[in-house]
């Protein structure tokens, strides 16, 4: 009888210290499924409709917006552009995701900017404010882009 207690004893202890393994790998595992993010960075300047200054301590990047493209600044639409990204996100915290890129030649950060789970890319296009504008190998969010242009034109 002793050893069938010593047995069962055995596995409880096992059990348990598969559970708390378990339970403190949880977190581990939900972030496994998400593309590089780069933690939380106040808005600090909107330069135009499709580029941003987003500061961090230290840090201030230059980000251009992957996947879309905002009219210039020396036309109405640009200042319009300018302003809509301005209201929208101007001194707040966004997140930055990388896609395969993530500096272009004019060594700016080319991110997906998120504002909570909204895709700011995407947004800014729903609301006729920029066009698409895709360049390889840059497309993990393209179709949404794209769904969000066709919206736009309702």
């Amino acid at each position: 009888m002793k050893k069938v207690i010593k047995f069962i004893n055995k596995y409880h202890l096992l059990f348990f210290l598969f559970f708390i393994l378990l339970i403190v790998s949880i977190p581990f595992l939900m972030k496994l499924g998400e593309k590089e993010k780069k933690g939380d960075y106040l808005v600090c300047y909107v330069v135009d409709g499709d580029t941003i200054y987003a500061c961090k301590d230290e840090e201030k990047l230059l980000v251009r917006l992957i996947g879309i493209d905002a009219p210039e600044m020396d036309s109405q639409e640009g200042v319009e552009a300018r302003e809509y990204v301005d209201n929208l996100l101007a001194d707040k915290y966004v997140s930055l995701q990388y896609d395969q890129e993530k500096n272009d030649k004019y060594g700016r950060e080319l991110c997906y900017v998120w504002l909570d789970d909204v895709l700011i890319n995407a947004e800014i296009v729903r609301n006729g404010y920029a066009i698409p504008m895709t360049i390889e190998p840059n497309t993990y969010y393209q179709k949404e882009i794209a769904l969000a242009y066709k919206q736009a034109k309702k």
